[in-house]
């Protein structure tokens, strides 16, 4: 790990700004606010090889314990420890790291990296002309999500970037309804008429409901509910897992260790957020192992359940809970960044952070109020 090169509390930066909160510190520290102990630390074996659920290809990451593995995750120490590691934030926007791509998030937490490391935006927007969308890296998808969160903060020549492959991209009908969903409608409302005449098949949700009411004649269609009726063998026994943690008392707790038993069997990475919930709601002495479970779980590249993680730290182990919080207002998940700006604790550089967070128009509307109510 990189020495401390001055007395700031450690792995933040102490600049007055809200930018600069948000900026790993040049002279990051040998010490984490969140490392008590190994906290952090996973194992230092070999790369452990992590299978996709539905939408996502088979995965491989590096240990938890690298900088490359705690970005592949969104951990907030990847955020804080990137400093000047170009090659690795580029790494993880040229393969989309997420466990379940439709679900995890990765783009804000992508974008602030490139954008607070004044990393160039050009390797992106050569990227998104020359992937392939149905590629296994996914990496079409992740570099626009990354773009369009960068055009949503103002960067320099992202938003004509991004209008440009509109109206010239081969995948430009993703790109529209991806930036339709987050910019403001003034930045895209005027592009019917240059994509009209490339619509050729149904067409749904947005931008194409609002341009219904000016065109009718658009093939607006209906698109219907995701499905996971295709659940793998062994659901009805998951379904019992799901009802004793939501309706189980204490007498259910070895069921529900069970429970994490039966997933860590299938090389699962998605319930776990089910079951520490019900022990969390349940408590008492035999969930006294549960925090050492959290600490494990905190490093899943499935980013999705670390909410309900931190949830659960607070109820079981408040100690190590405040050291979460304080590494979750860095989290690429936004339920983490919410919970984290609602109860963290308000030191100096924290309430940098929280300001960061206020600011950036790249957050989301809760996390930005939920920040300024704590300053």
């Amino acid at each position: 790990m990189p020495s401390a090169e001055h007395n700031a509390e450690p792995g933040v930066s102490t600049a007055p700004d809200a930018r600069a909160a948000g900026t790993p510190a040049r002279g990051f520290a040998e010490t984490r606010p969140w490392e008590p102990g190994g906290m952090v630390h996973g194992p230092k074996s070999a790369r452990s090889s992590e299978s996709g659920r539905p939408y996502c290809s088979a995965m491989t990451y590096e240990p938890s314990n690298t900088l490359a593995g705690q970005l592949q995750r969104g951990l907030g120490r990847g955020a804080l420890g990137a400093r000047d590691d170009a090659a690795a934030v580029y790494a993880c926007v040229r393969e989309d790291y997420r466990w379940w791509w439709h679900i995890d998030e990765r783009a804000v937490y992508l974008a602030r990296l490139i954008r607070d490391l004044d990393l160039s935006v050009a390797p992106l927007i050569d990227r998104l002309h020359a992937a392939d969308p149905d590629d296994d890296s996914n990496e079409f998808t992740n570099t626009l999500q990354v773009l369009e969160a960068l055009g949503r903060a103002g960067v320099d020549g992202v938003v004509d970037e991004l209008r440009r492959y509109v109206t010239e991209g081969p995948h430009w009908q993703q790109a529209l309804e991806t930036v339709a969903r987050q910019w403001p409608v003034e930045l895209w409302d005027d592009l019917l008429p240059v994509v009209r005449g490339r619509v050729d098949g149904l067409v749904f949700g947005q931008p194409w409901q609002r341009w219904a009411a000016r065109d009718p004649a658009l093939p607006l269609g209906v698109a219907e509910p995701m499905s996971f009726a295709d659940l793998p063998a062994g659901s009805s026994r998951w379904e019992w897992f799901c009802f004793v943690a939501e309706h189980g008392d204490e007498s259910d707790v070895p069921h529900m260790l069970d429970g994490v038993a039966w997933l860590d069997a299938r090389a699962d990475r998605c319930g776990y957020d089910v079951l520490v919930t019900g022990l969390a709601r349940i408590g008492g002495p035999g969930t006294a192992g549960v925090p050492k479970l959290l600490r494990r779980l905190w490093l899943t590249p499935h980013s999705y359940e670390r909410a309900s993680y931190l949830r659960a730290y607070l109820e079981l182990d408040p100690a190590r809970a405040e050291l979460a919080l304080q590494e979750g207002l860095w989290d690429c998940e936004r339920e983490v960044r919410l919970l984290a700006a609602q109860r963290v604790p308000l030191t100096p550089v924290l309430r940098r952070r929280l300001a960061y967070l206020r600011d950036d128009p790249m957050e989301t509307l809760e996390v930005r109020a939920a920040a300024a109510a704590r300053l």
